[in-house]
């Protein structure tokens, strides 16, 4: 073999090598990216509580419904904050006590949470729902001055320490 085609040989496992290593990088990168995005739109751990993780939709309610349809049992209460619903028919999936807290003038979510309501209803989800006169979507949100409602974040959050106390330190 040639000197030229030994270092060609060569360049090609390096280039190899390299590819395989960023792809490998790439896939380590998304992981902890999605761990971050959970973790900073669920506020995954309640450790306070119980040393085990626990979902509560703080910002991106939502995402603490769909993680109570699936996780099940896995997970004993959700708080979704101005959160859309998951869709009926995963309903009964959901094993958690379901608390929702929605802004009066978030006419999309309160317009929709009947219909959840009387999903979990029928599914026998335990659950309670309050709708915060004035406030807008994003009200707990004291980052963003024009939709913080101070009473209604006051008032949710209370709500919600309670919630949990009743629903997860209770039983473990």
């Amino acid at each position: 073999m040639s000197s030229f085609t030994y270092r060609r040989q060569m360049n090609r496992l390096a280039l190899g090598g390299a590819m395989a290593c960023a792809a490998l990088c790439i896939g380590i990168l998304f992981w902890m990216l999605a761990y971050v995005f959970i973790q900073g739109i669920s506020y995954v751990n309640l450790d306070f509580f119980t040393g085990t993780p626990k979902p509560l939709g703080e910002i991106g309610g939502g995402v603490a419904n769909s993680l109570a349809v699936r996780m099940g049992a896995d997970v004993k209460a959700v708080a979704p904050f101005y959160g859309g619903a998951p869709p009926a028919a995963d309903v009964p999936k959901i094993k958690a006590a379901v608390l929702v807290h929605h802004g009066g003038e978030d006419k999309r979510l309160v317009d929709a949470y009947p219909a959840y309501d009387a999903a979990m209803t029928k599914a026998g989800v335990v659950h309670e729902a309050h709708i915060y006169p004035g406030a807008v979507h994003g009200f707990n949100n004291d980052a963003t001055p024009e939709r913080y409602n101070k009473a209604a974040a006051t008032e949710a959050w209370t709500r919600t320490i309670a919630w949990f106390k009743k629903y997860v330190a209770a039983n473990t």
